[in-house]
């Protein structure tokens, strides 16, 4: 345990530096809330179903896994986690979106966001922390923090190429073997999207008329070498498309026969639930749940159903 905190108070320090007034806000607003939104973390978890103006939505499901006893500073770090994470869908948002986050312990590594750009664009992204618990999922709040300060969001290619150089200059003098995949896409309202994939494993897309194609990785993840110039990929979604972003814990969770969840299973499921992202992330999920304990998953499992 006092390693544990020896490293929440390295990487705290850390987002303090990075997030400025932004962090700050959020601790003021997480202090006063702890004991009344703390209680029923690690049971149910917490859901958000939204509607926006447009008739968009967005479903969200997100359960850590806590242990009793624990320090102040954990659970404080676990309130401010879910405030990272997305709390609505902005007006003019071109998509409906479902999410699921199910940490496997105290803190997740694993952490996604969208938003509404200056241009109109909608950005959405995924990323796995490498390792798990506290330096991971603080080290993802950094992440986070970067993705909502950093500049040319819109422009994909330069925004992860200064992304991946201002985490790796941040974290690999005191965590050298901190680094994270990710999957960041901007959408405009006509359906033309703009991705990079950074080590993420391949996005899955189904097109309206039930063909499934995947996205694959391009480049190598974020923080681990300085110089690496991210590349930009174009692709053209229609009506009734379906992307699928995951993260590994999620092809990797093994059930009761030891078999992995595996790819081609995921597939099978986003062939079959053709209804919308809340119907196949409740699919998902609820697979998942029918081949393992789902209080004992060795990894964060999380995925993003989108539609237009």
């Amino acid at each position: 345990m006092r390693r544990l905190l020896e490293d929440f108070d390295d990487l705290f320090d850390l987002t303090h530096r990075i997030g400025d007034a932004t962090l700050g806000d959020l601790l003021e607003q997480t202090v006063a809330g702890l004991g009344q939104s703390s209680q029923n973390w690690g049971t149910e978890g917490r859901r958000q179903e939204l509607l926006s103006e447009s008739g968009r939505f967005v479903s969200f499901y997100y359960r850590p896994h806590l242990f009793p006893g624990m320090e102040l500073k954990l659970r404080l770090a676990h309130e401010l986690q879910y405030r990272l994470l997305p709390q609505e869908l902005p007006p003019g948002s071109p998509v409906s979106i479902a999410a699921v986050l199910e940490s496997y312990c105290h803190l997740s590594g694993d952490l996604f966001g969208w938003e509404v750009l200056k241009d109109g664009k909608f950005l959405i992204w995924i990323a796995d922390m490498a390792g798990h618990g506290v330096r991971a999922g603080l080290t993802s709040a950094v992440l986070r923090i970067l993705i909502g300060n950093l500049r040319r969001r819109s422009e994909l290619g330069s925004f992860v190429s200064d992304l991946n150089g201002i985490l790796h200059d941040c974290i690999r003098p005191k965590h050298g073997n901190l680094y994270a995949t990710l999957f960041v896409m901007t959408i405009d309202s006509a359906g033309n999207a703009v991705y990079c994939s950074a080590a993420q494993p391949p996005i899955l897309l189904r097109r309206a008329d039930g063909t499934i194609e995947e996205l694959e990785p391009i480049d190598r993840p974020v923080g681990l070498f300085s110089g690496t110039k991210y590349r930009e990929e174009k692709i053209r979604l229609e009506r009734e498309d379906c992307l699928l972003l995951y993260t590994d814990g999620l092809v990797e969770a093994t059930g009761w026969d030891n078999e992995p969840f595996g790819r081609e299973r995921l597939r099978k499921l986003l062939a079959e639930k053709t209804a919308g992202p809340r119907e196949l992330t409740a699919a998902i999920y609820d697979e998942i749940k029918n081949r393992q304990d789902i209080d004992k998953l060795e990894d964060d499992v999380t995925f993003l159903a989108v539609s237009l």
